[in-house]
């Protein structure tokens, strides 16, 4: 026993305390803080597109884009101030908020759009505010266009003609040549004679990945002639908007876990439905990660001739078993590293409602338990075939000839991921939930469906039964092949090692 303890911690200490692991657990955090704050600046960070309009109806819906992009700005600017108002100014208990309509929290209606663009805006709301903002307000929100209509340069005004002159900017639509004021060119909008009548307008660029700007000239044109021909039917532009502004309130509720009571849907029920498909899919990281550690581990001591100086102490049974525990308490030490760490941060910082429900989630159910067994269980399915790999090859390269069939194999549900998260108690999931490969995966990502408790059972069962038989016929190819020498054996000599009972 002091023999495979001892494997076991040089199996663990040679990952844990190198500089390659304490680097990736510095970097790890690191990288999310990254990505939080790239999904601050993207909004700042988007490119602002720039279009020209060729309008031959005379001006009509060059007029429509115009009034859109101010409305549009100006909705931007209101929601950038709700949000920042909601922050930064300070009311006092049982009082109401200190400033009045259009300023005041509210709902994003054209009315008060339109209050709030003569009220002069984000730039009116903030000097408005300044008396009342908290000591530790955030940076005061600066709204950016989207979207900025530029004139048609000079040498393309000078062409007649809408074909032409789309003809005339190809230079610029391709980048070229820059417009006047130094900017590129995103798209030409030209916009024929019988537009609304039957005529199509045509959107020039050379983005075909980004629609916003295509998306909202359709939008802004669509509601245009829409509400023309309300006004021919007899309505005003007011009985317009009252009849867009009909709508009816609904609220996503939920039933109660049980012990809790039915109601509107909150953060814990969102945490209690995602929260299990991310760690499905961190329980997919973990096993693959661990697992082709073990493999190039394997595969270093066997070309170094370092396993037959083991193998001179232990037993290849005893050395697999040590590499596979070892390997385990490794991939568990990661996770338990950074639930301390958030553990340590929320402590800190203070919690939120967000953070609450996941430690609810985590903490109160059965979720973790259910995620480090089927870790375990998983990981000793692919790590002994990972270290069954290693022992018959004496390179990496002959070893992929084994591991790229597995990685497909592993990776080959991917299909049907959608399917199985809308519908997590449909066929397609029950079906997957079946094939031990998969099981501790989908049994991962059904957790918020409830699923049924014998299908759990049951495949969990049948998922024992193939680890404990893959298991038996691995440690034989390991304990067979681990001293083998030549590259890459044939599947003939796979099934002999797999079958020979001592080596």
């Amino acid at each position: 026993m002091s023999t495979l303890l001892q494997l076991i911690s040089f199996e663990y200490r040679k990952y844990v305390f190198t500089r390659g692991f304490l680097l990736f657990l510095l970097l790890f955090p690191i990288l999310g803080v990254l990505a939080a704050f790239s999904l601050v600046v993207s909004e700042n960070a988007a490119p602002v597109r720039a279009f020209v309009v060729i309008d031959e109806t005379g001006g009509q819906y060059e007029a429509v884009i115009d009034e859109a992009l101010m409305k549009e700005r100006t909705r931007r600017e209101l929601a950038a101030w709700d949000s920042f108002a909601a922050q930064a100014v300070m009311v006092e208990a049982s009082s109401a908020f200190p400033l009045s309509a259009p300023f005041a929290p509210g709902p994003r209606s054209d009315e008060r759009l339109d209050a709030f663009a003569a009220a002069g805006g984000l730039a009116a709301a903030l000097q408005a505010a300044g008396p009342y903002l908290r000591a530790d307000a955030p940076i005061t929100p600066v709204v950016k266009d989207s979207f900025i209509r530029l004139s048609l340069p000079p040498d393309v005004r000078r062409v007649a003609g809408g074909a032409e002159q789309i003809n005339a900017l190809r230079p610029y639509l391709g980048g070229e040549q820059m417009m006047p004021g130094g900017r590129p060119l995103f798209a030409a909008i030209l916009i024929p004679a019988d537009a609304g009548g039957g005529g199509a307008i045509q959107f020039w660029t050379n983005n075909l990945i980004d629609d916003s700007l295509l998306n909202a000239i359709d939008r802004w044109i669509t509601r245009d002639l829409r509400l023309k021909a309300f006004q021919d039917a007899g309505l005003t532009p007011a009985d317009v908007r009252a009849v867009e502004r009909l709508s009816i309130p609904i609220g996503r509720y939920t039933l109660g876990e049980q012990g809790e009571e039915d109601g509107e849907a909150a953060a814990t029920d969102f945490i209690r439905t995602y929260l299990p498909l991310g760690l499905a899919y961190i329980l997919l990281v973990m096993i693959t990660t661990v697992g082709s550690m073990l493999l190039t581990s394997t595969v270093e001591e066997k070309s170094n001739k370092i396993i037959e100086v083991l193998l001179s102490s232990v037993s290849a049974t005893q050395l697999m078993v040590g590499k596979l525990i070892g390997l385990a308490v490794v991939g568990l030490t990661i996770p338990l590293i950074f639930l301390t760490s958030g553990g340590i941060a929320i402590a800190l910082t203070g919690s939120s409602e967000v953070t609450e429900a996941i430690k609810e989630v985590l903490f109160g159910s059965h979720l973790l338990p259910v995620f480090l067994g089927y870790f375990i269980v998983g990981y000793l399915l692919y790590a002994s075939i990972y270290l069954a790999i290693g022992a018959m090859c004496s390179t990496i390269q002959d070893a992929q000839s084994f591991v790229t069939p597995l990685y497909m194999a592993m990776w080959a549900p991917l299909p049907f991921l959608q399917m199985i998260v809308q519908d997590p108690n449909g066929l397609i999931a029950r079906i997957f939930t079946w094939i031990p490969i998969y099981t501790p995966y989908a049994i991962m990502m059904r957790m918020s469906a409830d699923p049924p408790q014998w299908e759990i059972i049951g495949a969990s069962v049948l998922l024992g039964i193939t680890v404990i038989y893959v298991l038996g016929l691995m440690g034989r190819i390991y304990r067979n092949g681990v001293l083998s020498n030549g590259g890459a054996p044939t599947l003939k000599q796979v099934r002999e090692l797999a079958q020979r009972q001592k080596a």
